[in-house]
């Protein structure tokens, strides 16, 4: 069993220091991020969510348990639509902080539901169903092996700046639900150059876009991490009343789901620099609109690296 699941570890503050080797043990392995990152949140919240269950559960002894972890699932689902929205602000700046802390208290209100229920908050089994309950992978068994094996695959460090932390992000989406994992590394690696420019090309423009619609991404994100919680809080409460975990065509159809949620979006992003080149080319557009026509060239960009992307997938994502 992996070494950071020690009973000693369990319940520690996280600190400076703890970060810092969780950063290190994801930079050599970046593929099993996912798996990082858990057992770390398992360390530092399995011991607390435990102490507060109980906690719970004696002050409120006629209360049923269904009703107490709703009222859990509830107040982590407004916290993740609000770090969903700061991670939208514009230049996405928050981005990765915001999403890490979503991505800790959706942890935090799994564990706390495996504590009113009886499940286990600490140790590798804790670990495995966060996991399975994400769509990492399919079993708690497959999963506690994959944690069992943290720290003897080979040493990843040589792999490029952007390659690894496009891993890292893709494991972060895998978290938060948005993607499978196993499709979404297979889309990454069969990536042709031009395609990978052309998907680098296009985040500059959206990075850029991000400040001149805030309100667009605000609402986008916010909605991202609403769907998160809510459908990972919806699974671990059928999971701790004793219903299986969502199967591999369950998040098939999810992601099919998401994915057309996802075109909506993309057309929206489309129309976004159309308008503005709409706005652009009227013959008194410099006096009328001029933050549009100082804004054109760029909507210009933006529209042909979307049409481009568009073309290269034929289909909106």
């Amino acid at each position: 069993m992996s070494d950071a699941l020690t009973p000693a570890a369990i319940g520690i503050a996280p600190s400076w220091r703890s970060f810092r080797r969780l950063l290190g043990r994801i930079r050599a392995d970046p593929y099993h991020a996912s798996e990082l990152l858990v057992v770390y949140a398992v360390e530092h919240l399995g011991g607390p969510a435990q102490q507060w269950a109980d906690e719970v559960r004696a002050r409120y002894p006629d209360a049923p348990v269904g009703e107490l972890a709703e009222k859990v699932r509830r107040s982590a689902l407004v916290l993740s639509t609000v770090d969903g929205a700061v991670a939208g602000t514009p230049f996405l700046i928050a981005l990765l902080p915001a999403y890490v802390a979503m991505l800790w208290e959706q942890a935090r209100m799994t564990l706390r539901m495996f504590g009113l229920y009886g499940r286990p908050t600490v140790g590798a089994d804790a670990a495995a169903a966060i996991l399975v309950l994400r769509g990492a992978h399919p079993t708690e068994r497959a999963a506690r092996e994959a944690i069992d094996r943290l720290g003897t695959h080979p040493d990843a460090r040589g792999l490029s700046r952007l390659r690894l932390w496009t891993t890292v992000g893709i494991e972060l989406l895998v978290l938060a639900g948005f993607v499978s994992r196993a499709g979404a590394h297979h889309a990454r690696d069969t990536r042709s150059l031009p395609v990978r420019a052309i998907l680098v090309v296009g985040s500059l423009l959206l990075w850029i876009l991000t400040w001149v619609v805030p309100v667009t991404f605000m609402l986008s994100m916010a909605w991202g991490g609403y769907t998160s919680g809510r459908s990972l809080g919806r699974d671990c409460l059928r999971f701790c009343a004793g219903h299986p975990a969502p199967s591999r065509e369950d998040w098939h159809l999810r992601h099919s789901r998401q994915r057309r949620i996802a075109g909506f979006l993309f057309w929206l992003l489309l129309a976004v620099p159309l308008f503005i080149l709409v706005l652009a080319v009227g013959p008194h557009a410099a006096q009328e609109y001029p933050v549009a026509k100082a804004l054109a060239p760029l909507a210009g960009l933006g529209v042909v690296a979307l049409l481009l992307r568009l073309s290269r997938t034929r289909g909106p994502l």
